[in-house]
């Protein structure tokens, strides 16, 4: 027998389940909304492979963020990507026919259930019907079926639920149309829930920004008390620190804005804090004339940054390029696949 031993190969099944071990997450949690949990038993045991957008939804849920690693997708799935791609572009750009356009051609070649790409497919319905200035109680619709998607169980609570950055957002969205005196009690619950599960720094980065925002907006709306504007506050210094810690701007305008007019509110309460109003309102002249003067700095409901990973090539093109650049033909590659 000797001391020969297998070498233990690592295949997307196996990292999945170390990280959900490793977390202390049971399948029962981690599958909740998205499959059974037989189905994601043969992920991890018996080497069945999930879509990009699964794989992507799994991990996140975990707390782990794409971004930063590189994805390899087949021909037809990069197809999609792209199209995808396309629809946020067009989205961004405020090209609100051509977006519907592209919209419905996704839609209409969907195929069985497909929760995930069915959800961002709301969400850009969600993002067209605002700049269409649709009724708020029509965009909200659209939200609450795409949380329903995968999340049935958010009314009975947040305690023992694990969710990803883009589910947070739909959540987000949705509170932010919901038009009821509970919309207050669901963003803090949100907050609290993306404090608790431990998200990934750059995961953590794209969501707590825009749900401090939206709690802080509710707060100065409704006549606050000074302890309601000291926690809206914490919020969003929290999320300004994240940005900074992660080199990231996502809805930074924004969330300077809101700063500015918390602490506006709480001066007279507290006078220390006009030094950091006044430093509050440099920045936010700062990042103003970086906007108006280069034109960046897209509308928070039209920026689809949640979605966007740098890290995605198409296998083919990968394969076809570093065959050319080491000189090699299909011809010499027989021995691993047909030429065809």
């Amino acid at each position: 027998m000797g001391d020969k031993r297998e070498e233990e190969i690592i295949t997307f099944g196996t990292f999945l389940k170390s990280c959900r071990v490793e977390k202390g997450v049971s399948q029962e949690k981690l599958a909740r909304g998205l499959m059974s949990k037989s189905m994601l038993s043969k992920i991890e045991n018996k080497g069945l492979t999930p879509d990009y957008l699964m794989r992507n939804r799994l991990m996140e849920r975990l707390g782990l963020s794409a971004e930063g690693c590189e994805d390899f997708l087949q021909a037809s799935e990069y197809a999609r990507y792209e199209k995808r791609l396309k629809l946020m572009t067009a989205i961004e750009a405020r090209q609100t026919h051509h977006a519907r356009e592209i919209l419905e051609e996704l839609a209409e070649t969907l195929k069985g259930e497909e929760k995930i790409e069915r959800q961002f497919l709301l969400d850009m319905e969600g993002r067209i019907r605002r700049q269409e200035k649709r009724p708020g109680d029509e965009i909200f619709a659209v939200y609450d079926e795409a949380v329903n998607l995968t999340i049935p169980s958010v009314s009975c609570g947040f305690a023992d639920c694990v969710f990803a950055p883009e589910e947070y957002y739909l959540l987000i969205c949705r509170a932010d149309y919901m038009d009821s005196p509970n919309d207050e009690e669901e963003l803090e619950n949100i907050l609290k829930s993306i404090q608790a599960c431990k998200l990934w720094k750059f995961a953590k980065a794209k969501i707590l920004p825009l749900a401090a925002i939206k709690y802080a907006q509710i707060i100065l709306r409704n006549n606050p008390t000074t302890e309601e504007l000291e926690l809206a506050l914490a919020y969003v210094n929290e999320a300004v620190e994240t940005l900074r810690e992660t080199s990231r701007m996502y809805c930074l305008m924004d969330l300077l804005n809101v700063r500015g007019d918390l602490l506006c509110n709480l001066v007279d309460h507290y006078p220390m804090l006009k030094i950091e109003e006044e430093e509050n309102q440099h920045f936010q002249n700062a990042f103003l004339y970086l906007y108006e003067n280069y034109g960046s700095g897209i509308k928070p409901e039209d920026d689809c940054y949640i979605y966007r990973s740098p890290e995605i090539h198409s296998v083919a093109d990968v394969v076809l390029s570093r065959r050319k650049a080491l000189g090699v033909t299909r011809k010499m590659l027989t021995n691993i696949c047909d030429e065809k």
